[in-house]
């Protein structure tokens, strides 16, 4: 029962009666966010080939990369279905052998360990020490040769307005930062010629106006996403997705700089929602 539970609480299922008869195959089916519990579950799976079916918004950095890494060690056959944002566009897909995009998902970035690392860098050179992150990335990203400043590009399409070093508890300063646009989901010929990605199947950006309604049907009200080179600003105010720790931050930090006259019952719902999510374990 206590299983059964645990499997419904993080809508992540481990199939082992879809094996295939005399196959050391493992069919995993993922539809969560990227935690311990999510990392726990596929570093439980022994068999060399694993074939990940996954829907996930993203998760902890560290967790994904770990998850990653892991993944790198075996002969993944990954699908993509619905969405695959954040860490999970930036660290799952990048472990893949083979990725299979079902039915035009949304792939979507916003923030990378090696984009954090240059803006480091960027407002305070002697801080080469805090590479670690990016350094890990970086190897993710070139298990299949993939281009390591492909962030460059997410940071163009999202527009960088500002950004800032606020102290941390560490040696390493965290970076505050503003984009104009929130999310940026690149057409299937951005993903290759761009990042060197190769994959089977069609992106959400493929198709504009099929990709509009996807957007309405996962965002939450109001957030500025580039489709390809276009912008779209979501309309739905019950979006499915749960956002992420570092999207989390952005709500805060973009709800700053918000005019006291232009605040909405939308904006008030989203900031708590951000507020209470960075208050979470995960985000620390």
């Amino acid at each position: 029962m206590t299983k059964l539970l645990l499997f419904s609480l993080f809508a992540l299922i481990i199939c082992s009666a879809c094996n295939k008869p005399n196959s050391d195959t493992r069919y995993v089916y993922l539809n969560s966010n990227i935690d311990k519990s999510a990392l726990d579950y596929i570093t439980a799976i022994n068999s060399k080939n694993i074939e990940l079916t996954i829907t996930s918004s993203g998760g902890n950095v560290k967790t994904a990369t770990d998850m990653a890494k892991y993944l790198m060690t075996k002969n993944l056959q990954l699908s993509v279905t619905d969405y695959c944002l954040s860490a999970c566009a930036e660290k799952i897909i990048p472990s893949a052998d083979q990725i299979k995009f079902i039915d035009h998902p949304i792939i979507g970035f916003h923030w990378s360990p090696i984009m954090n690392y240059n803006h480091i860098i960027q407002l305070d050179p002697k801080l080469t020490n805090c590479d670690s992150d990016a350094q890990k990335q970086r190897e993710i990203l070139s298990y299949h040769n993939l281009n390591i400043d492909f962030w460059k590009d997410v940071e163009k399409r999202l527009n960088l307005l500002e950004y800032k070093l606020v102290k941390g508890d560490g040696n390493c300063p965290f970076i505050s930062r503003r984009f104009e646009n929130d999310f940026w989901l690149p057409t299937s010929k951005q993903l290759q010629q761009l990042w060197g990605l190769k994959f089977s199947g069609n992106t959400c950006a493929d198709n504009f106006e099929l990709c509009k309604k996807k957007v309405d049907n996962y965002f939450p009200y109001a957030k500025r996403i580039i489709i390809g080179d276009n912008l779209y600003i979501s309309k739905s105010s019950k979006g499915k997705i749960e956002i992420d720790c570092e999207f989390a931050k952005r709500e805060i930090e973009s709800f700053k700089h918000k005019n006291s006259t232009n605040i909405t019952d939308e904006d008030r719902r989203r900031i708590l929602v951000a507020m209470e999510k960075v208050k979470a374990a995960a985000c620390q």
